[in-house]
């Protein structure tokens, strides 16, 4: 039987590495945007499988549950849109997007965020391949205007879960009796923080 702690780990560390190898792009004079972007957008790709491995760890919920995880980007990237929507832990059961994990299939999480997910792996299929249309060839861009903005906006997709991570892994057995219902939220500010409901 496979060890999910030891997978998420796995995931982790090639989402950092993913990370640092896009970082190395950026900083080389003759380093191309798009595939530096490619990176990044696996990397957060990564951690989010880290975090649904942390899922069947912690026993939340089946290896079947996560099983398209494995084989499709969809369920990757909607977990993140869920995760903004609420990642909550009441009475010792995860919920995302206010349903308890596991009651619901990850393809419901995935129907509910298509136009992301159809928009992000078109970007990233542009970031990385030659394509083309009736009259002109799509080439990856060496420089993009707004590079800069679309590397701080999926680094604080990747930093969030890895904070995600980073938590369920090492926290999440430990929350005090006192406040063990917490929400995640997004702030004002763009910030994400947690909230913990006093019983």
């Amino acid at each position: 039987m496979l060890n999910f702690l030891e997978g998420a780990d796995h995931c982790l560390l090639n989402s950092i590495r993913l990370q640092t190898t896009a970082d190395i792009i950026t900083r080389d004079e003759v380093g191309t945007d798009s595939f530096a972007l490619f990176l990044y957008y696996m990397a957060y790709e990564e951690i989010a499988k880290g975090v649904f491995c942390l899922f069947v760890h912690k026993e939340y919920v089946s290896d079947e549950f996560v099983q398209s995880v494995f084989e499709r980007h969809h369920p990757k990237i909607a977990l993140f849109e869920e995760i903004l929507r609420g990642f909550a832990f009441y009475d010792g059961n995860v919920f995302l997007g206010d349903r308890r994990l596991g009651d619901t299939q990850l393809d419901d999480f995935v129907s509910s965020h298509l136009d992301t997910i159809r928009e992000h792996r078109r970007k990233t299929m542009n970031f990385i391949y030659v394509d083309k249309d009736a009259n002109t060839w799509k080439v990856p861009s060496v420089r993009t205007p707004d590079f800069e903005n679309q590397k701080k906006q999926i680094l604080y997709k990747i930093n969030l879960l890895r904070s995600i991570f980073e938590f369920i892994k090492n926290h999440i057995d430990n929350i005090n009796t006192q406040a063990d219902n917490f929400k995640f939220y997004e702030d004002e500010n763009g910030g994400f923080v947690m909230r913990f409901d006093q019983i």
